[in-house]
C-alpha cells in the first residue's frame, strides 16, 4: 500500500499531470484505491479514515506534497504509528522532504493563509514587471502588454 502512494506522489512531484491509476493494495486484497489528478479524486477504502489535508496545502510545516496510509496491525503502523503521514516540503526552494503524521501538522489560519498567499502574488508580480523591462529593452521599448 506505501508503494502506491509513494508512486503517485513521486510521479505528481515530477509534474505529470495526467494520472490515472488504479492500484490493488495488497496481493490478496479486495481494496482497490483510484487516483485521477485530472478529477483530483481519490478514492479510499471504506474502512480508512478520510486524510485531514490534501495535496498542496499549506501548513505550518509547509506544503503537503504527499502522503500514505499506514493501515492497523501492519509493520509500518506498528513502526510510525496507524493512518495518514504526509510528507511535506518546508518551502518551495528546499529539496528537503520530511513526514509527519496527521497530529503533528497544523493547519495555517486564514490570515497566515491569505498573507503567504499575498506575498506571492507580489513576487510573481515583480518578476514580471522585470522581465517586461528585460523584454523592453531587447525589442527597443515596443511590447505587447
Amino acid at each position: 500500500m506505501s508503494r502506491t502512494w509513494n508512486w503517485w506522489r513521486r510521479n505528481y512531484t515530477q509534474g505529470r499531470d495526467r494520472i490515472s491509476t488504479t492500484k490493488q493494495l495488497a496481493p490478496n486484497s479486495s481494496s482497490l484505491i483510484t487516483i485521477t489528478s485530472m478529477q483530483r479524486t481519490i478514492s479510499i477504502p471504506q474502512n480508512w479514515d478520510y486524510p485531514r489535508f490534501t495535496f498542496g496545502q499549506r501548513t505550518e510545516q509547509g506544503t503537503i506534497i504527499g502522503f500514505e496510509y499506514y493501515a492497523e496491525n501492519s509493520f509500518l503502523a506498528q513502526r510510525y504509528g496507524s493512518g495518514w503521514r504526509y510528507s511535506v516540503i518546508p518551502d518551495k526552494n528546499s529539496d528537503e522532504l520530511l513526514h509527519y503524521h496527521s497530529e503533528q501538522i497544523q493547519p495555517l489560519s486564514t490570515a497566515e493563509l491569505q498573507a503567504q498567499i499575498i506575498a506571492e502574488i507580489d513576487e510573481h508580480t515583480l518578476q514580471i514587471d522585470v522581465l517586461k523591462q528585460q523584454l523592453a529593452a531587447i525589442t527597443g521599448g515596443a511590447t505587447n502588454g
